[in-house]
């Protein structure tokens, strides 16, 4: 139980204070208290609470993650303000820091890990299916082709009998080139 790295907080204010711009919160009870190394994650920043959900204050405060765009201004504005670019870094920091040492992308994978490939029966078998469901497809499309391709050619007979109006093969006389 416990030992959380990553809180969203509410949408709400803590009296007059919007929930993680209060220092009181956020690094007073979580850092200081409760020993929180871990980020933080706005709700739902954007829409309506974009005009009191200020980068600044929240930068400053401690968060560290914002769901959705935040403030209708940009923090470009900030970037020549080295407290803010410093508390940046901070809030990158922490994010990295969970993602790389609590996260569940590893799932304890670790570089002396050795990967074996498992293929199961079933797709085994689903494979064998398919490659003999192409082939039989190949097959009936060539035996088509060459059906249609031979059935309209004359037949051997046809083509002897009007070769010569005597039955002998030969052209009749006036025709000779």
């Amino acid at each position: 139980m416990g030992n959380a790295h990553a809180i969203m907080t509410s949408f709400n204010r803590a009296g007059c204070i919007w929930t993680l711009a209060c220092s009181g919160l956020m690094t007073g009870l979580a850092r200081g208290e409760w020993n929180f190394d871990g980020f933080s994650i706005t709700d739902a920043s954007s829409g309506n609470g974009a005009n009191y959900m200020t980068y600044y204050d929240g930068i400053m405060k401690g968060t560290c993650l914002y769901d959705g765009t935040g403030s209708s201004s940009s923090p470009d504005a900030y970037k020549s303000s080295a407290q803010f670019c410093s508390m940046m870094r901070e809030a990158t920091h922490r994010i990295l820091y969970v993602v790389c040492n609590y996260s569940a992308v590893m799932n304890g994978i670790s570089s002396n890990t050795v990967l074996v490939s498992i293929t199961p029966w079933w797709q085994i078998l689903l494979t064998t299916l398919e490659v003999i469901a192409i082939v039989l497809t190949i097959g009936s499309a060539a035996i088509y082709i060459a059906a249609e391709v031979l059935g309209h050619r004359k037949p051997a007979a046809e083509s002897l009998s009007g070769a010569g109006s005597d039955g002998s093969g030969e052209e009749p006389a006036g025709k000779a080139e």
